[in-house]
């Protein structure tokens, strides 16, 4: 009877390989939220039905006759060698591009489904991320966490500016994709790729923006919802920081979340409180057969485009458009960028002034 009322903790160790879709808290690393899971898992375990210590037979010959006894083997009791499942059991790989500040979908690859989150990686799954952004501040590393550098106004930046800002966003990278590629986006070739399927650039640093929309505005708040691959977490804090500028504010960026990773969305994923042995089990079953028909559709067909070498002038024009994909230092444009340009230009026109002086007296 208790073997009918309570889960055998073998059965459900044999269903801890494949992806699972949890839900990634903010401010707290993916190294912080697998290490929870590793430590979830086998303590789960080890309250259900585990195997019994073997048994080992012994023979006493000090009688008339030799006479076997079955007792238990010590050496494999738990008390011994301790619980029967270890975190150090658990293998793990992270497929998700979120670090610290962001949140959101986060797919993990356990034990032998390792390989199956390595392979969602390699396709360049579309993610989508809902931003938030606050004008009027600016911090030194672009997100609320950070001290604030610069303060400007906000009253005259409308929904309609900020729709018109992302839109030209969206175009130029659309744009730059092809350039990049050596296609033109109004040759037939353009269309032929277009028509094949999602166009991923074979270079996983360069950054592709397929859309990008405000979804909500509340001066001074605003929330933009991005869908692109190859990003990073502060490129797309840059991405918001970017848009203040567009605006002719500042803005930085107070939350990141994503909201779908390649088929997986917010509705596949598991609260941390829901984070049990037997309902990661069925997030497992779940997540498998989601990722199996995923690829029988053949979304993931990849069509790789090999950015060509552009000349000096083209990657000046390059660096001239929508800059997100910039590291962090090169993204920050607060007051001490204004003051060093404030400075160059009073040194500009104090070698004017000296420089009219000195003629003058040399007359």
């Amino acid at each position: 009877m208790a073997l009918s009322t309570e889960r055998v903790a073998s059965v459900l160790w044999k269903q801890m390989h494949g992806l699972i879709c949890v839900y990634k808290p903010p401010d707290i690393t993916l190294g912080r939220l697998v290490q929870n899971l590793r430590l979830i898992i086998p303590a789960g375990l080890n309250k259900m039905i585990v195997r019994q210590p073997r048994k080992v037979i012994r023979y006493d010959a000090t009688v008339g006759m030799p006479v076997e006894t079955i007792e238990t083997d010590y050496s494999d009791h738990p008390l011994v060698i301790g619980p029967r499942y270890e975190p150090s059991e658990i293998r793990y790989f992270c497929a998700s591009a979120l670090t610290l500040h962001g949140g959101g979908v986060c797919m993990v690859g356990l034990n032998g489904g390792r390989h199956l989150a390595k392979d969602l990686e390699s396709s360049k799954p579309v993610r989508v991320y809902r931003l938030v952004g606050q004008l009027g501040l600016a911090t030194d590393n672009l997100h609320k966490s950070g001290k604030v550098v610069e303060r400007t106004t906000f009253h005259k930046v409308h929904r309609s500016i900020i729709d018109s800002v992302v839109a030209a966003m969206q175009s130029s990278h659309q744009r730059h994709m092809y350039h990049n590629s050596g296609v033109n986006i109004q040759s037939q070739t353009a269309y032929d790729l277009a028509v094949k399927g999602l166009l991923r650039p074979a270079d996983d640093s360069f950054p592709i923006i397929y859309n990008i929309k405000c979804v909500d505005f509340t001066r001074p708040f605003f929330t933009i919802e991005v869908a692109c691959i190859n990003e990073r977490e502060d490129q797309l804090m840059g991405l918001i920081h970017t848009i203040g500028l567009k605006v002719k504010s500042a803005a930085r960026c107070n939350s990141i979340k994503c909201i779908r990773y390649g088929p997986f969305t917010l509705e596949h994923a598991l609260l941390q409180h829901q984070w049990k042995v037997d309902k990661i089990a069925s997030n497992i079953q779940m997540c498998n057969a989601i990722n199996e028909e995923d690829i029988k559709s053949g979304r993931r067909e990849n069509i790789d485009l090999v950015p060509m070498e552009m000349n000096r002038e083209e990657k000046w024009e390059n660096e001239d458009r929508e800059d997100w994909n910039q590291p962090l230092s090169s993204a920050v444009r607060g007051p001490a960028n204004q003051r060093e340009r404030r400075r160059l230009n009073h040194l500009e026109s104090r070698n004017q002034i000296n420089g009219q002086l000195h003629s003058g007296n040399e007359e």
